[in-house]
């Protein structure tokens, strides 16, 4: 995981915030999402954001109830969910760490797991998901649920559909 931790500590981390726009229409889906699925906490329960970036993930589930474990590989990223955690006082713990180190919050009893957005895109091969899938299925609870979700890379892209718009303002296209 050395090259895209390097790639978001010398690039992308710093505008990745900008990148996604304003956060809170995202969060509220995505809490929308997890009501409609069923997926929120009947009692006191840990989930940990594998990859949790500035937090969008984390704030839904924190605000749903559940007590949030946030693992990111980024500093400045893992600063900026900090500060929304304190200014609403949200039950997440961050913690600086490669996904791969989730089993060494078994002792939590995690009930829900998930890696959101491009995060499985960053282990370096078959293999290593094989063992991050593996790791997951480990440290929850009986019963737990694991949510992934990625874009299909496995296809390359050919001309201008190498592209991918993702923001643009006055000054900045990305």
């Amino acid at each position: 995981m050395k090259e895209p931790k390097e790639h978001y500590e010398n690039h992308l981390g710093i505008f990745y915030s900008w990148m996604l726009g304003d956060l809170e229409p995202k969060i509220q889906a995505f809490q929308e999402y997890l009501i409609q699925k069923k997926l929120t906490p009947l009692n006191k329960e840990v989930s940990i954001d594998l990859g949790a970036g500035n937090g969008l993930q984390s704030i839904a589930l924190a605000r749903l109830g559940y007590e949030v474990i946030a693992i990111d590989f980024n500093l400045q990223l893992l600063k900026e969910l900090e500060e929304t955690r304190k200014k609403e006082n949200l039950p997440i713990q961050t913690i600086n760490a490669d996904i791969l180190t989730v089993s060494q919050w078994k002792n939590q009893n995690p009930s829900f797991l998930l890696c959101c957005g491009d995060t499985l895109t960053h282990l370096s091969s078959i293999n290593q998901i094989q063992e991050f899938l593996k790791l997951c299925y480990e440290t929850l609870t009986p019963n737990g649920n694991l949510l992934l979700s990625f874009r299909d890379y496995s296809n390359p892209l050919r001309g201008d559909s190498r592209f991918i718009p993702v923001k643009a303002d006055d000054n900045r296209i990305l």
